[in-house]
C-alpha cells in the first residue's frame, strides 16, 4: 500500500530538494524505528518511502483531489472572504515567484481558508492564524496541493471576471490614460477602498478590512457603473447638440 497520502506539507519541501534527505519521512510517514528489528527492514522502509515521494511528484494538480476527510475546507467563493483576506492573497500572488512553493501554499491555504467571524476577525499576526498554518503544515500534501490549485483557479477566475466588469463600465479618457493616470492611482487603490467602505457602511478602517470582499467590488463597480452612464449621457446630449446645429446649417 502506498504512504504518498501519508506524506505532510512540511514534508514536501525536502522531497522537492535536488538531493532529498529521506530520513526523517523514513520516521515519520513509513514509522521507521532505529532497533534491532527495525534495521532489518530498513531497505523497506527507505523503498517504500522513495516510491511514495516519487509518486506524488509525477502527480498533476488536475489530478489530485481533496479527500472528504481534510480539515482544511477551501471557501465556497473566493468573493465572500474578508477584503483583507483578498488583499494579503494578491499580493502574495504577485510575488510568489520569489517565495518557496511549500511556504507560499501554507501562507496562502491559511490566509484563504482560516475561519472568521465577528468575534474573531482576520488577522495574519494572531496566534489563531499562526495555529492554523501549522495544522495546514500537517495535512496531507495531496489534500493540500489540491486546496492550493482551487484557491488559485478561483483567485485568476474572480480576477478576471472583475476585469470583465469593470472594463464594461469604463469611461474612456485617453488624455488620463497619456498622462499616466492609472498606473499612478492605482497606488491609492486600496486606501481609496477603505475610505469608501468605512463611509459606505459607517464603519471604522479596521472594522472595514473584514467586510467581505465582494462588498467592496460591488460598491467599486456601483460608483463605476454611475460614472459611466453619467458619460453616456453626456454623449448623447452632445450628439444631440451636434445633430440640431447640423440640421440648422442644412436650412
Amino acid at each position: 500500500m502506498s504512504l504518498v497520502r501519508e506524506i505532510k506539507l512540511r514534508h514536501l519541501k525536502e522531497l522537492l530538494k535536488p538531493k532529498p534527505d529521506y530520513s526523517i519521512l523514513m520516521i515519520e510517514v513509513a514509522g521507521f524505528k532505529n532497533t534491532w528489528l527495525g534495521r532489518k527492514r530498513f531497505v523497506k522502509k527507505y523503498k517504500e518511502v522513495f516510491e511514495a515521494g516519487e509518486e506524488l511528484k509525477q502527480l498533476l494538480p488536475q489530478d489530485m483531489k481533496v479527500s472528504e476527510e481534510c480539515p482544511i475546507k477551501a471557501p465556497r467563493n473566493i468573493d465572500s472572504i474578508t477584503f483583507r483576506q483578498m488583499i494579503e492573497l494578491q499580493q502574495l500572488m504577485s510575488k510568489g515567484a520569489d517565495m518557496e512553493i511549500t511556504e507560499l501554499m501554507s501562507i496562502m491555504i491559511t490566509t484563504a481558508c482560516l475561519p472568521v467571524s465577528n468575534a474573531r476577525p482576520y488577522d495574519s499576526e494572531s496566534n489563531a492564524w499562526k495555529n492554523y498554518r501549522r495544522r495546514v503544515e500537517e495535512c496531507s500534501a495531496i489534500d493540500m496541493l489540491a486546496l492550493f490549485n482551487i484557491i488559485t483557479q478561483q483567485l485568476v477566475e474572480s480576477s478576471k471576471v472583475w476585469d470583465e466588469r469593470f472594463q464594461s463600465v469604463d469611461v474612456p479618457d485617453e488624455d488620463y490614460v497619456k498622462a499616466g493616470g492609472p498606473d499612478r492611482m492605482r497606488q491609492f487603490n486600496v486606501t481609496n477602498t477603505i475610505r469608501k467602505l468605512c463611509q459606505a457602511y459607517n464603519c471604522s478602517r479596521d472594522e472595514a478590512w473584514q467586510v467581505p470582499y465582494i462588498y467592496s467590488q460591488m460598491l467599486s463597480y456601483s460608483d463605476a457603473s454611475a460614472a459611466y452612464t453619467q458619460y453616456q449621457m453626456s454623449e448623447y446630449k452632445r450628439l444631440q447638440m451636434l445633430s440640431e446645429r447640423q440640421r440648422k446649417r442644412t436650412h
